[in-house]
């Protein structure tokens, strides 16, 4: 594994570890700002659920009466992935999983539906961000190995170049 990697993957995945570690120990605030979410998403969706017909709604998931063990929950499944990105453990989809679960939280934390929500979070909204997209880049992130659509590729390259000598003889 190069330098870079040995320093990059434990430096992107402790942000992660370290909100994973505060969502188990401290599961209330975090319930406190999916409240806050709840409450201020209730009209739009409200204004949805008046549109799309009962049987499609009544398939549709709602969130868990027992917001504190979603809260735990969520934040044992990032310090997981976090863990493992950090050690280079499937870091693939170790990356994968910290970003498919980074990024709600990230607009649940930091509303930007006001001016002076904006204001006040649109910075560390953007910061948030900027992290999941580096995620998103580790999932990419193959060691110099070639893809796996340019192994069977080259594979079939040398196919047909064998078959194409055997058949010259």
């Amino acid at each position: 594994m190069s330098p870079l990697r040995m320093l990059a993957r434990p430096l992107l995945a402790a942000v992660f570890i370290r909100d994973a570690a505060h969502a188990l120990r401290h599961p209330d605030e975090h319930v406190a700002r999916l409240r806050r979410f709840e409450e201020a998403a209730e009209p739009t969706l409200e204004k949805v659920s008046a549109r799309v017909p009962d049987k499609v709604t009544d398939k549709l998931p709602s969130l868990p009466s027992n917001l504190r063990m979603l809260a735990r929950v969520h934040g044992g499944i990032m310090l997981a992935a976090g863990v493992c990105l950090a050690i280079g453990k499937a870091p693939r989809t170790s990356a994968a999983v910290l970003a498919a679960t980074a990024l709600p939280p990230a607009l649940v934390n930091h509303p930007v539906r006001t001016r002076a929500d904006r204001k006040e979070n649109l910075g560390e909204l953007m910061t948030r961000l900027g992290l999941i997209a580096g995620l998103f880049y580790a999932t990419q992130d193959r060691a110099g190995q070639p893809s796996l659509a340019w192994r069977l590729g080259s594979w079939r390259d040398d196919r047909r170049a064998a078959h194409a000598a055997e058949s010259a003889e």
